[in-house]
């Protein structure tokens, strides 16, 4: 009888473990398991950094108004049913029915999608403290023409003082939408959010799964990969658990990888993007935003924080409604901290408010509080913070929040990195004159050595033996790559 153990040994064989971009061998295998995938309503979220937040956040929302929720995100930390998991609200004894069922549900998304009577977008910010950015910007208030072939609108734009975030990036940012259809609008706020019961897919079910479609990709001749395995698990997994929509983190780019063989989405989120996976995506940040803009389909919209004209123009191919979204809400609730996080969340929520204008303020406001995202700035214990963050963008979202929530703080630095990023400019963001700074070399064959950091370190360091050693008077700050967190942390800190 075969077992997770075995499914590990099999996605990780030298036959499956690579990286190959392309979607012909993922459109075979789907068709062979009845194409699942169009059975699901997705929510598609790429970038280069934020993306798994986002989807995060919009999964907890979704699953408190009582939507079953499906959750694929990459990579996992310690265990491969971590990428897949269900989220549903729960009722508890005497409250309220869900706020949606399967065919209102249906109905809503219907509407919203297709009206094309569209209302004029309203200006939407519930931010009275918002809280303090690494790159504050003033604001402005004109007339702008929203970019969609079919329709014109006119709504309120922003627009940004401070520097532009890179090629192709434009300054302007249009505000965070909270619906297009104010009929469609219902007095819920009386409604109470439902308990979450989150769930990753068992062992048991991840390895059936698993082998399944490697027995069907087998016998037909099609040499998948572990990432097009796990996505071809998730779309049958999902579909067969009927859930009722999907928020699909994309796992390298874009227009290639394998989650972007769905025909349409809800709509198409792209994060911040920096330059990461340049031999595979391009080396200027237009050419990854090109790659990026990949998941727009046609007539679904899309939203973005920064204006790549890239993106602006799949969405004009795409006859798809365009909103740049500025980074305005108000974090408090949100339980992800980190500077970065104030652009994630203004992303998430607008989608939301776009798609389901009947979720009330209440629940969003009371879901921020439940999100749970393992390993991104966040704080397991009083002097320890673990950080996945593994290229010179995320190093820089970490510095900032470093420098943001602990200014006075002696640091010490845990480090770990592969061959593949950027890790000497990574270290040249994180580490100053005075932090203790510790190496590690993880069981990855493309982990960096103590030697290859040391030699690419301009301060004093040493090697990383265990947590026990470190100082308990400095803040420790775990940091590198997502594929040394498991050896250095354990579950019960981080997935509490």
């Amino acid at each position: 009888m075969k077992t997770y153990e075995d499914a590990v040994k099999l996605l990780t064989s030298p036959k499956t473990f690579k990286i190959d971009l392309g979607l012909e061998r993922i459109e075979k295998i789907l068709e062979l398991l009845g194409n699942p995938q169009d059975r699901l309503k997705c929510i598609h979220v790429a970038g280069t950094n934020g993306k798994g937040s986002v989807c995060a956040i919009i999964a907890t929302i979704l699953s408190k108004a009582g939507i079953k929720t499906g959750l694929y995100t990459s990579p996992h930390i310690f265990d491969y049913t971590e990428r897949i998991r269900i989220l549903e609200g729960k009722k508890s004894r005497g409250q309220e029915g869900k706020l949606f069922n399967k065919s209102s549900l249906s109905e809503i998304l219907h509407k919203q999608l297709t009206d094309k009577n569209l209302s004029t977008l309203q200006h939407f910010n519930h931010s009275t403290n918002v809280p303090p950015s690494p790159q504050p910007f003033s604001t402005t208030r004109t007339e702008f023409s929203l970019r969609k072939a079919s329709h014109k609108t006119i709504l309120n734009r922003f627009v940004r003082q401070s520097p532009s975030r890179g090629e192709g990036a434009c300054n302007d940012s249009l505000s965070t939408i909270q619906h297009l259809n104010p009929s469609t609008e219902m007095d819920l706020s009386p409604y109470r959010p439902i308990a979450l019961s989150p769930s990753n897919i068992s062992h048991s079910d991840f390895t059936k799964y698993v082998f399944k479609i490697c027995d069907i990709a087998d016998k037909n001749g099609i040499n998948l990969t572990e990432f097009e395995i796990l996505t071809a698990v998730m779309f049958k997994y999902f579909a067969d658990k009927n859930v009722e929509v999907v928020v699909l983190e994309t796992g390298l780019g874009g227009r290639f990888d394998a989650t972007n063989v769905i025909k349409s989405n809800l709509c198409a989120i792209i994060t911040h993007i920096d330059l990461d996976h340049t031999e595979r995506l391009g080396n200027t940040k237009s050419k990854i935003a090109f790659e990026k803009a990949g998941i727009i389909k046609p007539n679904c919209p899309v939203f973005t924080s920064e204006g790549y004209e890239e993106i602006k123009d799949k969405a004009d191919e795409c006859n798809s409604l365009f909103s740049l979204v500025t980074p305005t809400e108000d974090t408090t609730n949100l339980s992800l901290k980190g500077s970065c996080q104030q652009e994630n969340l203004s992303l998430a929520l607008a989608a939301v408010r776009y798609l389901f204008p009947q979720i009330p303020e209440n629940l969003i406001q009371e879901a921020l509080k439940e999100v749970k995202h393992p390993c991104r700035f966040q704080n397991v214990s009083e002097n320890l913070i673990v950080d996945a963050s593994h290229n010179p963008n995320g190093a820089m979202a970490l510095r900032e929040s470093l420098d943001l929530y602990y200014p006075d703080k002696k640091r010490c630095f845990v480090f770990g990195c592969l061959r593949n990023k950027d890790y000497p400019k990574m270290m040249e963001i994180l580490f100053s004159e005075g932090d203790e700074i510790y190496f590690y070399h993880f069981k990855h064959p493309n982990s960096c050595t103590i030697e290859e950091l040391k030699n690419a370190c301009k301060f004093p360091s040493k090697e990383f033996k265990s947590l026990d050693e470190l100082p308990k008077d400095k803040l420790i700050v775990i940091c590198g790559s997502f594929y040394m967190l498991n050896e250095i942390i354990s579950p019960e800190l981080v997935l509490q």
